[in-house]
């Protein structure tokens, strides 16, 4: 996952990257616009809402829905761990 100033880009390791989307944030939780093309959707495309929490070394990601489910496993399925900027 890369996260800059205003926009995130989810890719699992030897996958194509998904689109860069834009995030809103608030205190503690993430919302990522619909992704018309996820596979496996489940229903009409909407919008993934996640709560999370920052340690100084780990970000976890609790999702509140998401009809996305491949963005969900990869958003929640382990904590993710900061890694320094080179």
């Amino acid at each position: 996952m890369t996260f800059t100033a205003c926009r995130v880009q989810l890719a699992n390791v030897g996958m194509t990257p998904l689109p860069w989307q834009t995030p809103a944030f608030s205190s503690t939780q993430l919302t990522l616009p619909p992704d018309p093309t996820c596979a496996y959707q489940i229903g009409a495309p909407s919008s993934g809402i996640y709560r999370f929490n920052v340690t100084a070394t780990t970000l976890t990601f609790t999702k509140v829905s998401d009809s996305c489910p491949g963005r969900a496993i990869t958003l929640s399925a382990h904590p993710w761990h900061r890694q320094s900027q080179s």
